[in-house]
């Protein structure tokens, strides 16, 4: 930080006192809000790894279910039950904030549950069961997307809050501190100066 610059007057002292202040007011607040956030990020790590192990695993029995119908069933008809088996889907889109960081909300809107698209000859007890499986985990997926994209976010606030905490105190703290010892060395010096030269004016006066 530039000192050089700096007038050596007790206003100027007083200024960058306020200045440091505030400064170190605002260091000790990002200290509190990156432990604030790294707290949340660790609950949120935790959930989104229970999530995901438990996603993981019901596609896993989905697939090997949707891989065991396929032996019933032609590669025609698969494919013309995957392609009408598609459902349109709506989502609520909304936003949380911890201290400060937005994070996404998302989840699936209720609505009335519908029968397949298909007539069940046409299919199978194996491919049914699998749909409809899925269709149970689909608002599990949707909140896993939620919560990893948050861990991401706050990742990132994180990462900014110790950059700004390492800028005040590497550059900005030690900064206004070396310019306040500056000033009272220079008005220091400049009080000695004034009282010798009044020292020689009284004596000459004498």
């Amino acid at each position: 930080m530039e000192s050089s610059n700096i007038n050596p007057t007790r206003m100027e002292l007083r200024k960058v006192r306020e200045k440091l202040k505030v400064a170190n007011k605002g260091h000790a607040l990002l200290k509190d809000k990156t432990s604030g956030l790294i707290k949340i990020f660790y609950q949120v790590i935790k959930e989104t790894r229970n999530l995901r192990k438990e996603v993981e695993q019901e596609l896993k029995t989905i697939f090997d279910g949707f891989q065991f119908s396929k032996t019933s069933l032609y590669d025609e008809e698969v494919k013309f039950l995957l392609s009408i088996a598609n459902r349109e889907v709506k989502l609520d889109f909304g936003e949380v904030s911890h201290l400060g960081a937005v994070c996404p909300k998302i989840k699936l809107s209720s609505q009335k549950e519908e029968g397949p698209y298909y007539s069940p000859l046409s299919s199978s007890f194996q491919f049914d069961l699998v749909s409809q499986k899925f269709l149970k985990l689909f608002p599990q997926i949707i909140k896993l997307a939620s919560v990893e994209k948050s861990a991401y976010l706050l990742a990132d606030e994180i990462e900014k809050c110790k950059r700004r905490t390492k800028a005040l105190e590497n550059v900005l703290i030690p900064g206004y501190e070396e310019q306040i010892q500056r000033i009272e060395l220079k008005l220091s010096g400049n009080e000695l100066e004034n009282t010798a030269r009044l020292k020689t004016i009284k004596k000459k006066k004498m």
